[in-house]
């Protein structure tokens, strides 16, 4: 499923999402693996996986997180990166999560109103509700 070392898998599969930002680890890729595995139990068609995050990726290459956010979606979920502050390093994100998933917000009292933006192109184009 992934190149995330199985260890990690594991850690976060026994201790749940406090593994993930425990003693300052925190492993986006596996985060993101670790939640699409969650939700591939689920029995909703439509799967969404908000990614909250503040500006750059310091854990591991941003190559790496874009081309595990490509894996996740292309199993069906999609992956919204949120971008929370001030905006200075928005286009990062967008390389990442790509211009139309990416929400570029200020305050997180906006994410509501811009996600809905997002999930309503998202319906539209069929991205969600796939299996």
């Amino acid at each position: 499923m992934s190149t995330i070392p199985s260890t990690r898998l594991k850690i976060v599969a026994q201790q749940g999402p406090k593994a993930l930002i425990a003693a300052s680890i925190v492993w986006q890729s596996t985060s993101v693996y670790a939640v699409q595995a969650m939700l591939a139990q689920r029995p909703e068609a439509t799967r969404l996986i908000l990614y909250l995050h503040d500006g750059v990726p310091t854990d591991e290459p941003a190559a790496m997180v874009s081309a595990t956010v490509a894996t996740v979606r292309r199993q069906g979920t999609l992956v919204v990166g949120v971008y929370v502050g001030p905006q200075e390093h928005l286009e990062r994100l967008e390389g990442i999560f790509g211009a139309a998933d990416t929400l570029p917000v200020a305050r997180l009292r906006e994410v509501p109103q811009a996600l809905g933006r997002v999930l309503q192109r998202a319906a539209a184009t069929r991205r969600l509700g796939r299996r």
